[in-house]
Order: structure tokens, then C-alpha cells, then sequence
């Protein structure tokens, strides 16, 4: 019930950064329908950032409804119909910089704000501003920066110092938070692979999944039973699967996915599990198996003929549930052979 309440609140907050109520005309309509930007423009643009972050910042203690309107006179300038590619960008740069200290306030109000607005304003400028807001204490703030990052990762993936700090803080929130909402969209936006072809970088996004994935099966083998908090884990472990990872990448990511599975197997044999999971149950063990078995092949080492999801049908009786966990054995018997070693 937490969960499902902490994401409806995330929720709440992420519907107000598109609210655009009716507003006198923006000071900046004019400068941003140009193309090439005067200092005397960009020294007005920096000044009407710099004042309405300021006002930003003292309204931090205020009603809902007040912080509302002052996010919405930060956003309203992108709406600017004609503003130019140009002037936009200009844009972007001095909300980041306006609202790199705020995005890490100890309110927690002020970097909500700060996080939605940089969020929203969608440039590759705010990025570092973005990844660095992801060290705020507020798990709120934490959610707002990683979904900018995810939203951004193709001009991130740019940057290997900045994408190294982005997957490096993933890695840390999705291996502590207990927030379903905060890592599904940590798992979302660590997947470069899946928004780059080619990413140069997969073995840090293969190192963050391989952190959060321990840290996850930690609370699995406690008897968490959330299994599915995990998809979006194993979606972003197959696109790190098909692209190129060193030998010792794939046999960390390799082992804690087969220690997955074997999670997924038991709960399967489980006389607890409910009949109305084992649909789900089937689905993530197949995305599981997905990204286990690109990673094997990727090292010409074949698959056991006998899989988990080929075992995995309605409620099981003692024989499916053995089976289930001779499909584990099998796949570690496997992994226990060159490249991998494991075991």
C-alpha cells in the first residue's frame, strides 16, 4: 500500500511541471523568436532566470498552488511559440546553472522544483545538472533527475565523464532505495544501451545493473516476494547483452541474473505463490532467460536445453517444481565452464 501511495504522490508532482494556466506575456517573447542572440539579449535572459530561480527558492515554505505558479513562469518561456532552437538553448544553459545549487537544496520542497523544472525543460544543457541533482537526499528529487536523465541519455551517452557520474549514482539509488517508482525509472534511465546503438561505455551501465541486481536479490532472499519491481532490471540487462562487454562484465552481470532466476524457480515451486501470478511469473522469467542467454551466446557458449520458461505453466505439482529447479541446475553447470567460471 506505501508503494502504491508513494507513486501516486510522484505522480501528483510530475502532472503540476505541465500545467500552463493562462499568463501575461512572457518578458522574453521577442529575444527567443530570435535566431542570434545579442549579449544585451542573453544578459536579459541570465537576469529573468536568475530572478525567477530566486523566486523560486523563496517560495520553497509556500502553499502548493504558490510553487506552482512560480514553476510555471520558468516553464512558460519554452512554450514560446516561434522561440528558436537558438534562444531555447540559451535557455536551457541558464536554468541549469540558475538551478544547479537549488536542485540539491536540504528542502526538499525547493529541489522538487528545481528537479521539475529542469525535467521539463528536456536540453542537453541541463544535464549535468540533472545527474548532479541525482546525489540529492530526497528520493523525490532523485525520481525527477532520473527521468531527465532517461529523457536525455542519447546526449549524455555524448559525455563519458558525465555518463560515468549519471550510471555511478544509478547505480547507488537503485541499489538502496525501497521506492518501486524511484527504480523502475533508475532502471530506465541506466539503460543507454537501449537508447545509443553502439554505446561505447555498456560496461558502466552493465557495472550500476549488476549493483542494484545484488541489492535487489538481498531482499529476495529475505522474502520480498517483488519480483516484479524488476522488468524494466532485465530489459536493461539485454540491450547491455548485445552490445559489447568485456569478459568480466558479463560474468558479474551473468551470475547475479542466474541467482535471479533461481529467486524466480523457487517462487515458483512456493505452495504460497498465487495461481493468478504465474502469468507474470512467466513473463519476467522469460525476459530474464532473454538477457542470460544473449549474454552466453555472446561467448559462443549454448544454452541448456532445458529452460525455466519452458517449465514455468499453471499452478505446479511437486515433479514441476523439481523440474524447475533442475532447469537452474542445469544453467550452472553451464556457467561453472570456460569463459565464465562460476560457481
Amino acid at each position: 500500500m506505501r508503494s502504491i501511495s508513494r507513486l501516486l504522490w510522484i505522480a501528483a508532482l510530475a502532472a503540476t511541471v505541465f500545467a500552463t494556466p493562462a499568463r501575461a506575456a512572457d518578458k522574453l517573447d521577442s529575444i527567443m523568436k530570435k535566431s542570434d542572440l545579442s549579449n544585451a539579449d542573453k544578459a536579459l535572459v541570465d537576469q529573468e532566470v536568475q530572478d525567477r530561480a530566486s523566486r523560486l527558492a523563496s517560495v520553497a515554505d509556500e502553499s502548493p498552488d504558490e510553487r506552482e505558479k512560480v514553476r510555471g513562469r520558468l516553464l512558460e518561456t519554452l512554450s514560446i511559440s516561434g522561440a528558436t532552437d537558438a534562444a531555447l538553448n540559451y535557455y536551457a544553459d541558464r536554468c541549469a546553472y540558475h538551478l544547479a545549487g537549488l536542485v540539491l537544496s536540504t528542502s526538499r520542497p525547493a529541489g522538487e522544483d528545481a528537479a521539475m523544472i529542469l525535467r521539463s525543460v528536456n536540453r542537453p544543457a541541463v544535464a549535468p545538472a540533472l545527474v548532479s541533482g541525482l546525489r540529492s537526499p530526497f528520493e523525490s528529487v532523485q525520481y525527477h533527475c532520473a527521468a531527465g536523465i532517461k529523457s536525455l541519455r542519447s546526449a549524455i551517452g555524448d559525455d563519458r565523464s558525465l555518463v560515468s557520474s549519471a550510471l555511478t549514482a544509478l547505480g547507488d539509488i537503485g541499489a538502496t532505495t525501497r521506492s518501486e517508482a524511484l527504480l523502475q525509472v533508475v532502471y530506465e534511465a541506466t539503460d543507454f544501451c537501449g537508447a545509443i546503438q553502439n554505446f561505447a561505455v555498456a560496461d558502466l551501465q552493465a557495472k550500476a545493473l549488476t549493483k542494484i541486481l545484488r541489492a535487489r536479490m538481498a531482499d529476495l532472499r529475505v522474502g520480498s516476494q517483488d519480483e516484479l519491481k524488476d522488468a524494466a532490471g532485465y530489459q536493461a540487462a539485454l540491450s547491455a547483452a548485445k552490445t559489447k562487454l568485456t569478459i568480466e562484465s558479463k560474468r558479474d552481470l551473468l551470475a547475479v541474473l542466474v541467482d535471479m532466476l533461481e529467486a524466480h524457480a523457487r517462487r515458483y515451486g512456493d505452495r504460497e505463490t498465487s495461481k493468478d501470478y504465474l502469468p507474470t511469473l512467466r513473463r519476467l522469467v522469460g525476459e530474464l532467460e532473454r538477457a542470460i542467454q544473449e549474454l552466453l551466446r555472446s561467448e559462443s557458449t549454448n544454452p541448456p536445453g532445458r529452460t525455466l520458461s519452458g517449465v514455468v505453466k499453471d499452478r505446479p505439482n511437486s515433479s514441476q517444481a523439481k523440474d524447475a529447479l533442475r532447469a537452474i541446475d542445469d544453467l550452472r553447470q553451464v556457467i561453472k565452464q570456460e569463459p565464465w567460471n562460476i560457481g
